[in-house]
């Protein structure tokens, strides 16, 4: 009985140690949505902002009105991996129509921006990692 127990302990407290849990309820995951059109001049007032709990494996979807759909694949203490239901620009400096990206890594308090893939309008979504303390 003593080992399982001693055996069990060390076996969280590996999974503590190196980050490997379904969780972290200080991460929360910030996601802004502004839409765009080559047709119009840039209107922010139809943005959108919400807020989520970091919880691996669980689907998330922005927005009912939106084709933001995700699930978080991995959670460490300085980074979430995401899994999107449809493809997106990771916008660096313009938008890549012929992205196929679904996996994209957020870095804590590091603002990563994704478009979708359209040329005459579309939408922008940006998506911060933050800890509560």
């Amino acid at each position: 009985m003593k080992k399982i127990t001693i055996v069990s302990l060390l076996i969280i407290m590996i999974i503590t140690l190196t980050g490997c849990t379904n969780s972290n309820e200080n991460l929360k995951l910030k996601i802004k949505q502004t839409s765009w059109s080559g047709w119009v001049e840039e209107d922010n007032s139809s943005e959108k902002i919400e807020e989520f709990d970091v919880i691996k494996g669980k689907k998330y979807t922005f927005n009912s009105n939106s084709n933001l759909t995700f699930t978080i694949t991995k959670i460490t203490n300085n980074y979430i991996i995401i899994k999107t239901t449809e493809a997106f620009s990771d916008k660096k400096d313009e938008i890549d129509l012929t992205s196929k990206k679904t996996k994209f890594k957020i870095n804590l308090d590091k603002e990563l921006e994704l478009a979708t893939p359209q040329t005459d309008g579309g939408n922008n979504y940006y998506l911060l990692l933050t800890e509560e303390k």
